[in-house]
């Protein structure tokens, strides 16, 4: 197969979890991050599609992107 690198940009932070998902217009990535931070992408583009965040999540992590 094909190696694939892909470059995210814009956290302030570590990411902690990044799933795939095939979906009906090309393939999704999302990613999560200790800034509590979950961003969905357009993998063909890699234009962000929803970025998501949570202030009033206690300390703590994003440490799972189940689709």
């Amino acid at each position: 197969g094909d190696l694939i690198i892909y470059i995210m940009r814009g956290y302030t932070s570590i990411v902690t979890s990044v799933a795939i998902s095939p979906s009906p217009d090309g393939l999704l990535l999302a990613s999560g991050s200790w800034d509590k931070i979950v961003r969905l992408r357009d993998m063909a583009t890699g234009n962000e599609r929803c970025v998501a965040a949570h202030p009033q999540i206690g300390a703590g992590a994003v440490f799972s992107c189940p689709f």
